[in-house]
């Protein structure tokens, strides 16, 4: 789930016009290209990196000398303006300083629980609904601060801490939606305090009574690569309950309203707070969304010894993550060709690189001088790329978990048409009915859920789950080959049931939806080494679509031949009576191959 509400970040507006357009027949290049700012401007953004850095100290001092004098009775709890970062969010507001007694958890996280799916009211930003989102409400300190996160390990199938890199402003982080990754805190590298069990580690008690943890994040300057052992792909895992952050973050161009691409960002200042993100991959069924323990507890040390908490009024933030709203109805259509038969996945990098791969792709963008720009424009806005040092040429991005890996495809389902996926699922730990012991397997977690592309007429809202399945909820048979077919309630074909080997899904109203495939690898209990898809199997040069070295072969082309063989789904597409005329025992090997588009869009 991304963090930001869509309402308040332009560049989103941006992708979504340009998702309505391409989605599209016969669309015009140059609907896109006027679209898309002509001048990017320069990398990097600023002119001396030494400035920028004392302009965060200076801010970081100021805040820390209120911080200090309210602690001593001489400023008041409210932080004041001219103290805030000048891009921040206007869906908070109103920062306050309390005392540690005065600390309630409740008042301090956004929840996205997990939740089945409800097309009545869907909320946005691309969640997998499998998964809870705790969101640190106001996440801003002063450098040299120590964060404070004391919790309980909930009852799940993964779970881990993400904070805002330590600052570093050639790297980017954009309204806690684009840029640098966040520095991970893995379950099974958290020790539990003195007497209670970290239940993720392999082998370990699931059940056990007493798992509380305390946390630490310090709040610094610098390199995160190089600060923290942990931010280090392709594993982010180092020991120990202690991490690098920064509650101060550049926002680059983006955010400046004096650069050109500013056009398609908030232009409301390069500076803003950081993130600070919990997530609960698959709680227990029995245990709720919360994974059956309550809320950790934040609080901020300072190096001179006073402890606190800096919160805000988020509520408008909250109401906008949160929002939902019913499902639309769209006309029937077959796939496009870049959804035909030839077409399979790609290695998704960040959110604004996969939309710039969809969207040129989409309209013929596809000459070496078009996937310059498009690399440019990722480099200028964010600070990203192939060639970029560490952490700018990072496989996870803002927002996303980093232990997952992400593949995507889009798909259109025509009127009495079924979309069918075939592939094999790596082998995954037990936890959903409260198992009690934590088993190995080849990824800790593996999910398929599709989002609709966007309504045209409310372009405010967009990435709702439309589809999901995770790993427990699909068939396979003893080699963890499955058949999941997807297609409307009306258009269901008889044998697609479980008793047959089929895991149906109902796609739905809207007949164009995107695929995401989340591959979730904890290092080396839950990692397949030879079929992850991460850089080690899929670099980052040979596998994105706007690399001048790009290799289809590799994840691309809709067969099992690739890099990552038959763990690669496969898309077939037929009638209802095609796949009816399969029997009762519907095999992978026993579908035909896709070969015809069946239709143009």
């Amino acid at each position: 789930m991304a963090k930001r509400s869509w309402i308040f970040l332009p560049v989103y507006a941006l992708l979504a016009l340009l998702i309505i357009v391409v989605g599209a027949c016969n669309v015009q290049k140059g609907i896109v290209e006027a679209l898309l700012p002509k001048e990017l401007g320069q990398y990097p953004h600023y002119e001396s990196k030494e400035a920028v850095l004392k302009e965060a100290q200076v801010m970081s001092d100021r805040l820390t000398s209120h911080i200090r004098a309210w602690y001593q009775g001489k400023a008041p709890r409210e932080i004041p303006r001219k103290l805030l970062p000048n891009g921040i969010d206007p869906g908070i507001k109103g920062f306050y300083l309390q005392r540690p007694e005065e600390v309630n958890p409740q008042n301090q996280w956004i929840v996205r629980p997990a939740a089945k799916i409800d097309r009545s009211a869907m909320p946005g930003l691309y969640p997998d609904p499998h998964a809870t989102y705790l969101v640190l409400g106001a996440f801003y300190a002063p450098f040299g601060t120590k964060v404070i996160i004391d919790g309980e390990f909930p009852h799940s199938r993964f779970f881990n801490i993400q904070a805002s890199p330590p600052l570093d402003p050639a790297f980017y982080y954009y309204n806690g939606m684009f840029g640098s990754p966040e520095v991970p805190l893995v379950d099974v590298d958290i020790a539990p305090l003195p007497g209670n069990t970290n239940p993720f580690l392999k082998g370990g008690d699931r059940n056990a009574q007493k798992r509380k943890f305390r946390a630490y994040f310090t709040l610094a300057i610098g390199n995160g690569a190089k600060l923290e052992p942990a931010y280090s792909p392709p594993f982010f895992r180092a020991p120990g309950n202690h991490r690098f952050a920064s509650a101060f973050q550049y926002q680059g161009p983006l955010a400046d309203p004096a650069s050109p691409m500013s056009k398609v960002g908030t232009k409301r200042g390069v500076w803003n707070t950081g993130a600070l993100w919990i997530r609960y991959y698959a709680p227990d069924l029995q245990q709720g969304p919360l994974g059956g323990v309550s809320l950790p507890r934040v609080l901020y040390e300072l190096p001179t010894g006073e402890r606190f908490f800096l919160n805000a009024d988020f509520s408008k933030m909250k109401a906008a993550i949160n929002k939902t709203r019913r499902d639309w109805k769209t006309p029937s259509f077959e796939p496009s060709a870049i959804e035909g038969p030839k077409e399979g996945w790609n290695h998704d990098f960040d959110i604004l690189h996969g939309g710039l791969v969809g969207i040129f792709r989409a309209v013929g963008k596809d000459k070496p001088k078009d996937k310059e720009y498009a690399r440019r424009f990722e480099l200028v806005a964010t600070g990203r790329g192939i060639n970029q040092p560490p952490p700018g040429n990072y496989e996870p991005s803002a927002s996303r978990c980093v232990s997952i890996n992400y593949l995507g495809r889009s798909m259109a389902i025509g009127s009495g048409k079924v979309a069918v996926l075939t592939g094999r699922m790596p082998t995954v730990p037990k936890t959903r009915q409260g198992e009690r012991i934590m088993t190995g397997g080849k990824a800790r977690y593996f999910s398929i859920t599709s989002y609709p592309e966007p309504d045209l007429f409310d372009p405010s809202y967009i990435g709702p789950a439309y589809t999901s399945i995770m790993d427990d909820e699909i068939t396979t048979d003893r080699s963890g080959w499955y058949v999941i077919a997807y297609s409307r309630k009306q258009d269901r074909p008889k044998n697609a049931t479980t008793e047959n080997g089929v895991t149906w899904v109902d796609w739905g109203r809207i007949a164009r939806q995107h695929f995401v495939l989340r591959w979730l690898s904890v290092h080396p209990d839950w990692r397949d080494p030879k079929h992850v898809p991460d850089i080690t199997n899929l670099p980052y040069n040979t596998t994105t679509w706007l690399s001048p070295d790009y290799d289809k072969s590799l994840v691309g082309e809709n067969n099992h031949k690739g890099r990552l063989s038959s763990y690669l789904p496969q898309m077939h597409y037929m009638t209802k009576e095609e796949f009816e005329s399969f029997g009762a025992v519907v095999r992978p090997d026993t579908l035909p191959l896709w070969t015809s588009a069946g239709g143009k869009g």
